[in-house]
């Protein structure tokens, strides 16, 4: 079952236990190292021989995932994902200060990355499944005048930094400037899923209307397995807030134009969280959700049941998922209850960390402006959530604006949206763009 919801977006992890520094990697020799070990992994695991895996594994890996555990991994994604096939392309991937092999594996429907590590002896110590990376190259839609864009490279943050990019006109002083903060799942600052890249597209679109833009790489996606070793204290201002607090402070470095803070789903719903932390001049909803993250849940798994049979289902699924919410809902846990008890697998901690947050009455004491924007097409967070808003606040300029030909990622499309359209080639719609720079240029 694709995991296109609100937290987790995508991201499979069958096992992480350990971290290597970038600066460790010998480019050349590893490299070339550990692309013959990928492809064996990869011909194991099309082979079903899961038994000899434990070869490449070191003794720490060994202990916590063994042959039964793998079958039982890859027989859940060929259940919903068909067959696999085979392997696909390597590389190297840096994160934050950690860095990660990726081998493409390819199903019948589907395609994931296969990240590990190795350690001196060249055995593997981390072993997880993720969001395949697409390899094309991101196309500027007929909005952005590249030429006028300039671009620095950042860092937000100082014991765990995050890379990030400020992105502005060219010749223009002290520009407005529009800080990104994600939806759901480790998103990298493209805010990238399957070819596309919405985070770029508005980046440099409004760089191309003469406002800035900073844009930086998610916690969870920096840093995947530090927060896996510390699932039971993850909160909600660990993974997204305090990294958008950040980033506005460093923008407020940047310019003294105005700061608008564009919270793209799970970050609409924290936005007025955000700016409870830090001073905004405005700021900008992008299809998020009023309503608890746990009473979205439900309705979207029902939503693909009911429409997408390619997500495979079942009426069991839909009751673990309905006692999970319950547990939230009738206060059946507390900080020590593990993440398999709770909705998206997340601890207590993190739910506690959200407990009572109403993002709606937090934004109606605020004085800033509130643009709130939605998709009718949106099935993950329907134009009914949009309404709850009721603009936002009393703020003069604040609006809500439903486009209804629009999908959750501000794509246009026909009929019932499906998880597929996210993977069509496409880019952040130009409307929606220009109704942001005409909202900010009037504020």
């Amino acid at each position: 079952m694709k995991n296109y919801f609100l937290l987790i977006g995508f991201t499979l992890t069958a096992a992480v236990f350990a971290q290597q520094d970038v600066n460790k990697i010998d480019e050349d020799n590893a490299y070339k190292n550990a692309e013959q070990i990928a492809t064996s992994i990869a011909n194991f695991l099309v082979e079903k021989n899961y038994d000899t895996l434990s070869y490449y594994f070191d003794d720490n890996l060994k202990s916590k995932l063994d042959a039964k555990k793998i079958s039982f991994t890859f027989g859940q994604l060929e259940t919903n994902y068909g067959p696999l096939k085979k392997g696909l392309d390597f590389e190297l991937i840096e994160k934050g200060n950690t860095a990660f092999y990726a081998k493409g594996l390819e199903f019948e429907k589907e395609k994931l990355n296969l990240q590990f590590q190795l350690n001196e002896e060249n055995k593997l110590n981390t072993f997880m499944l993720n969001a395949y990376t697409y390899k094309n190259k991101w196309k500027a839609p007929a909005y952005v005048t590249s030429s006028v864009v300039e671009v620095e490279e950042l860092t937000i943050g100082e014991s765990m930094p995050l890379k990030a990019e400020l992105t502005t006109p060219k010749n223009k002083k002290n520009p407005p400037i529009v800080v990104l903060v994600h939806g759901s799942g480790p998103n990298n600052m493209d805010a990238q899923l399957g070819p596309n890249r919405i985070f770029k597209d508005i980046a440099y679109g409004l760089a191309s209307n003469e406002i800035g833009c900073l844009r930086y790489n998610k916690r969870s996606y920096a840093y995947a397995v530090e927060m896996a070793n510390n699932m039971t204290k993850l909160s909600i201002d660990y993974v997204v807030v305090d990294d958008a607090v950040n980033a506005i402070e460093l923008a407020r470095q940047k310019t003294k134009g105005p700061i608008i803070l564009a919270g793209h789903s799970l970050g609409g719903h924290l936005a007025p969280r955000i700016a409870q932390r830090v001073d905004v001049d405005g700021v900008i909803i992008l299809a998020g959700n009023v309503s608890p993250l746990e009473d979205m849940l439900v309705p979207q798994y029902q939503y693909l049941k009911d429409n997408d049979s390619s997500q495979n289902i079942t009426e069991f699924q839909m009751n673990m998922i309905r006692n999970q919410v319950k547990n939230i809902k009738e206060n059946n846990y507390d900080s020590t209850t593990v993440g398999p008890l709770l909705p998206l697998g997340l601890p207590g901690s993190f739910w506690i960390s959200l407990k009572d947050y109403y993002p709606d009455s937090v934004a109606s004491l605020q004085k800033q402006a509130y643009l709130i924007l939605n998709g009718g097409r949106d099935y993950q967070v329907t134009t009914l959530e949009a309404k709850k808003w009721n603009n936002g606040n009393n703020n003069k300029a604040s609006k809500t604006i439903i486009y209804p030909e629009m999908n959750h990622l501000f794509y246009k499309g026909e009929g019932i949206c499906l998880p597929s359209e996210y993977y069509e080639e496409n880019s952040f719609d130009s409307e929606v763009l220009m109704d942001m720079v005409n909202w900010i240029n009037g504020l």
